[in-house]
């Protein structure tokens, strides 16, 4: 059992970088990179659902890839001020520190979600300026004390 789901992925990046018998995919390089890639990707993905990395953090990804590099996409700074984002740059980096990914599929990966996620941001944009709230002000009239018990209790 873990304390989130990421911790999860981290183990099974560990599994999948270990020589030997807990490596299912010892002596085929090409498997291993794909594993440890799925790996990254998934534990990417349950950052940005948890809304932990956004747009910025998958940029800094994409453009280290651009230059043929993999970088961690929550700098130093972000860990810093956020203890959250520390423990995640941590497990991060020890899967970027894995020799075997796949750095084609993950910049692919990253680009689709850049502009899946600038669709959605335009989606909703459009959907709140055709949104019309409809406000009807209401007026209050103040009403002496007791007078509504008087008035509905007086005799005739």
């Amino acid at each position: 059992l873990y304390a989130n789901p990421c911790e999860g992925l981290l183990e099974a990046s560990v599994i999948l970088s270990a020589e030997g018998a807990k490596d299912p995919f010892a002596g085929d390089s090409s498997r291993n990179a794909l594993g440890m890639t799925e790996v990254l990707i998934t534990y990417l993905s349950r950052l940005l659902d948890e809304t932990l990395i956004g747009d910025m953090q998958l940029m800094r990804l994409a453009q280290g890839l651009e230059q043929g590099r993999v970088v961690n996409p929550i700098s130093e700074e972000e860990a810093r001020t956020n203890y959250s984002l520390l423990v995640q740059r941590g497990g991060l980096e020890q899967l970027i520190q894995s020799e075997a990914l796949d750095r084609e599929i993950i910049l692919t990966w990253a680009k689709e979600k850049l502009t899946e996620r600038s669709m959605v941001r335009r989606q909703r944009e459009t959907v709140e300026a055709r949104t019309v709230i409809s406000f009807q002000s209401m007026e209050f009239v103040l009403i002496p004390d007791q007078s509504y018990l008087v008035s509905r209790f007086q005799v005739t």
